[in-house]
């Protein structure tokens, strides 16, 4: 019998949160103004959170903006923020719903897992398709690796994982046209002699390798100091592009921290399992969302003023939302009676 049958608390994903951003760790100068002595009040305060201490409530708001206020520093574009903040509030508001609500009967890892499996992927995917909408972020025409899940890990055979983190830095580097040692150290000869770009270069090597993950002061340090370095040698890189090279470096940085941590606690094969069934809900979603853009392209293109188009277009998402959550209740309802008009008999995949 499992005597350690428990929920991790909600202070537990939310240090999570804080670890798979990568913004503590102070070695290296940061965009925020949080200083070594502010480092130390928000890790003790996320200690006492994941240990449910003091005002609970009142303390996680207080940590989720400041880890808000300290990404601000790093994207300062509210579209951007926002649109990483909803899936975030998202999924803490799902967990604390099942916490609520539901018992469990399994040890603290088991639960995270089951939570992982039955709410957080669907949920992730929605609520990413529906912060994208709201936000409008395909406005910022934001240049991205041509994968659709360049975001997700690749599992290998041996178990051995491609991290996203490798997949972007790769792609820099292909989308600057420059070998790694190019973008990190232009002009290195062997008469060159400069310390701070010979690291960020063996940096990077060991990032791409998946040695270890750099903290995102580090991660963003290296590639704004190659950006500076490239165009002193004559080679710019266009701020529009900087831009989208570090979402895509942020969202990286998150995922592969996640990935690792999966099979860490549970095995190579479960986070195969669950990203292929994230990649299912959101092929599954890609259509039902293209159909609805489609549809409203026209009624956009008659707006008059940028006041009237935003108008319509966050009501018609959020019309559109509470219909595509309908149609989802609705085939849950048939689902289940369908299982239990015939229990323990499979649906048949002509009925799905």
């Amino acid at each position: 019998m499992n005597t350690n049958s428990c929920f991790a608390t909600q202070g537990e994903l939310v240090k999570l949160a804080y670890d798979a951003f990568g913004v503590l760790p102070r070695k290296e100068a940061s965009h925020d103004d949080i200083d070594e002595i502010q480092k130390k009040a928000i890790q003790k305060q996320l200690s006492r959170l994941a240990k449910e201490e003091g005002g609970l409530l009142s303390n996680l708001g207080q940590v989720i903006q400041t880890l808000s206020s300290i990404l601000a520093s790093y994207l300062p574009s509210i579209q951007i923020m926002s649109a990483i903040g909803h899936p975030f509030n998202d999924l803490l508001e799902a967990y604390s719903r099942l916490v609520r609500e539901e018992g469990t009967y399994l040890s603290k890892s088991e639960t995270v897992r089951y939570f992982i499996s039955t709410t957080a992927i669907p949920l992730l995917v929605v609520s990413l398709n529906q912060s994208l909408l709201k936000h409008r972020l395909a406005d910022l025409t934001l240049d991205m690796p041509k994968d659709n899940f360049w975001y997700l890990p690749t599992v290998k055979e041996d178990g051995n994982l491609v991290l996203p983190l490798e997949k972007v830095m790769r792609w820099v580097y292909t989308r600057c046209d420059l070998s790694q040692t190019q973008f990190h150290y232009p002009g290195k000869n062997p008469q060159s002699d400069s310390n701070t770009l010979q690291q960020n270069l063996d940096n990077a090597v060991k990032w791409t390798r998946g040695v270890r993950l750099p903290a995102l002061p580090a991660l963003f340090k290296n590639f704004e100091e190659s950006f500076a370095a490239l165009a002193q040698n004559g080679r710019d890189v266009s701020k529009e592009l900087q831009v989208s090279i570090f979402v895509a470096l942020l969202i990286a940085r998150v995922s592969s921290y996640l990935a690792r941590e999966i099979k860490k606690a549970y095995d190579p094969r479960y986070l195969a399992d669950a990203c292929q069934q994230f990649r299912e809900y959101a092929v599954w979603i890609a259509d039902d969302v293209n159909e609805f853009k489609a549809q409203l392209a026209p009624v956009m293109q008659q707006q008059e003023s940028p006041e009237s188009a935003a108008f319509v277009w966050l009501t018609a998402c959020r019309d559109y939302w509470a219909f595509f959550g309908s149609k989802v209740t609705e085939v849950a309802d048939k689902v289940w009676q369908l299982k239990r008009a015939r229990p323990g008999t499979p649906i048949r995949d002509d009925v799905l």
